[in-house]
Order: structure tokens, then sequence, then C-alpha cells
């Protein structure tokens, strides 16, 4: 009975090996990996920020587990506009997976503008496994 099960095990395994084998290939595969496991952001998400006398603003995340799947990074990044080109880019950290909070310093930011923010996870040494992006807008201070 241990040798059945362990032969189903084998099989299974050896199935599952050669599904995912080339998977940077498979567009549905990355299809459904970007829409089942895409980040969640929290704060701030269309919201006006009034930031005088914090010296920070701390963004919120929540990711999703993947059970099957270890996360290598995720990376956090911040634009000036709404615009997610490399030129409006103004702050990037890559952070551990374990990581859902992230205190950005207060002099980055300008009043009166807006920013989109945008956090990334990477799995199977380096596939991007979905990414989301929020807009908020700093208010001036008085």
């Amino acid at each position: 009975m241990k040798v059945i099960v362990l032969a189903l095990v084998l099989v299974v395994f050896v199935s599952m090996l050669a599904v995912f084998a080339d998977y940077r290939d498979d567009s549905r595969y990355q299809a459904i990996m970007r829409s089942v496991i895409k980040p969640k952001l929290l704060y701030p998400v269309n919201q006006e920020i009034d930031l005088p006398g914090k010296s920070s603003l701390v963004f919120q995340w929540a990711l999703y587990s993947v059970s099957l799947v270890r996360r290598d990074y995720i990376e956090f990044k911040l634009y000036e506009g709404s615009d997610t080109n490399s030129n409006n880019l103004v702050f990037l950290k890559k952070l551990f997976p374990e990581e859902y909070v992230l205190a950005v310093d207060n002099k980055i930011f300008k009043t009166d503008r807006i920013y989109t923010w945008s956090i990334e996870q990477f799995i199977l040494r380096g596939q991007s496994a979905g990414k989301s992006t929020a807009s908020f807008k700093v208010k001036k201070g008085g």
C-alpha cells in the first residue's frame, strides 16, 4: 500500500514539473498568476494626504499567500504624477516578501502634487507575479 501511495505521489510530482517546466513561454500561466496573486494596496489609495507635522508617509499593502510558489522579493515604486514611467520615478525599494509596510521620508513629497505608488511581487527567479498601483494627492500644509 505504501509503495502505491509513493508511486502516485511521484507521478503527480513529475506531472507538475512537466506543467511548470516551460512556464515562461505560457502566456495563460502568466495571466493566471497575475490575476490570482495581485497585491492589494491599503493606504494611501485615492486620498488627499496632509503631511505637515509628520516625518514620513506610511504605505501599507497586503500580499496573498501562494502555497505552491515562493516569493523572491517585492518592489515598491513611487512616482510623481499619475504616469508610471521611469522618468517620473522618485523612490524605489526592493523589500522582503514578509514586509507589508514602508515609511517614506516626507522630504520626497511636494505639496499639491499627485503621486502614484506600486507594489510588484516577483516569483520563480524574477518573474513578475502581478503589480498593483494607486494614486493619492499631497495637500498643501497649513
